[in-house]
């Protein structure tokens, strides 16, 4: 949580970005956020806002277990 605060990341406990089928059902904590946005360029004419995000899973003892981090280009 104090690197997303540090940072200046978007965040929020039900954020998830991108689908992910592993996240679903876990029992404990899991927490996300937006880590930027950036335009990818394709010659010759496609400019195409991508996203990159992360999911933190925490177990019993609030330490984290699992991270997934994602980028996804829209109109890819």
């Amino acid at each position: 949580m104090a690197t997303i605060e540090r940072e200046h990341w978007s965040g929020h406990r039900e954020y998830r970005g991108t689908f992910r089928h592993e996240i679903e059902h876990r029992r404990y904590f899991g927490y996300g956020a937006e880590l930027g946005a950036y335009r990818a360029f394709f010659p010759p004419f496609f400019i195409w806002p991508c996203h990159a995000s992360a999911y933190w899973l925490f177990g019993a003892d609030d330490r984290v277990t699992e991270v997934f981090v994602s980028k996804w280009c829209e109109g890819l």
